[in-house]
């Protein structure tokens, strides 16, 4: 019962911290930055989309480095608290302190991952045809005559397509996602509690960066030492191109 109110006392910090509608604004910007044009393209082409663009927005570097920034800078308003967290632990003890601060933050992810699905797919909603598979509009969207034509800066990966039903690929994604955000909440609040500082927030912005460096100046080959291209399910459809990563790599890695 300890770790259940302190798991509701941090998801109540948490709501009626002025940061929430920060985060909430740039995810809703977001989504419609990288939404939108698909929206538009779709129109002029006369085609329908499945409700599955959450998996490339998810199997997107760019996107990927977004959301889990944006993630981080939400968690951080509550690290610092030095008093609250001092009587809680001599309240409740340190192992209920552990389960309860982890459930919010397996609580957190799971909403903000919800809130991304859910906003993603809003602003294509007019072009949304809901079946459950890929359908056509991606295969579309994923040829050469498109991205000439309208020169697309974000190109839906054609492996995910090829090698997964749509299903499998939006499960997978989003708890490859889950993952990767719990653990960088955990590094970045525990760091951050106990140097009482941004060390932690630093060090999991530094994981998440450095996955950019690693995808634009260096060898495929080095992909597979990034923990964020890991939980990106295109790491593992695309293993043939010589990056090395297999689920029991990632798994022990």
């Amino acid at each position: 019962m300890k770790a259940v109110h302190i798991y509701r006392l941090f998801l109540l910090r948490m709501i009626t911290s002025s940061r929430l509608m920060w985060i909430l604004g740039f995810i809703v910007g977001y989504t419609y930055a990288f939404s939108y044009p698909i929206f538009q393209i779709a129109q002029k082409l006369n085609i329908t989309l499945t409700p599955f663009i959450m998996i490339f927005l998810i199997n997107d570097h760019s996107s990927h480095t977004v959301l889990l920034s944006g993630l981080l800078f939400a968690l951080t308003a509550l690290d610092f608290q030095k008093e609250l967290r001092q009587s809680l632990l001599m309240r409740s003890g340190y192992i209920s302190y552990a389960i309860g601060y982890l459930l919010f933050i397996l609580t957190v992810v799971l909403l903000y991952e919800v809130f991304a699905l859910i906003l993603s797919q809003v602003w294509i909603l007019s072009v949304t045809s809901w079946q459950n598979n890929w359908g056509t509009g991606w295969e579309v969207l994923c040829s050469n005559d498109v991205l000439y034509k309208f020169h697309i800066t974000f190109i839906p990966d054609p492996s995910l397509i090829e090698n997964c039903s749509a299903f499998d690929a939006l499960t997978l994604s989003i708890c490859l996602e889950c993952i990767l955000m719990t653990i960088l909440a955990i590094l970045s609040s525990t760091v951050n509690t106990i140097t009482r500082s941004v060390c932690g927030t630093l060090m999991s912005m530094v994981v998440i960066l450095s996955d950019m460096i690693l995808y634009n100046m260096f060898p495929v080959s080095f992909q597979k030492y990034s923990p964020v291209t890991l939980a990106m399910l295109s790491s593992f459809v695309n293993a043939e191109e010589g990056n090395g990563i297999t689920y029991m790599y990632a798994v022990s890695y």
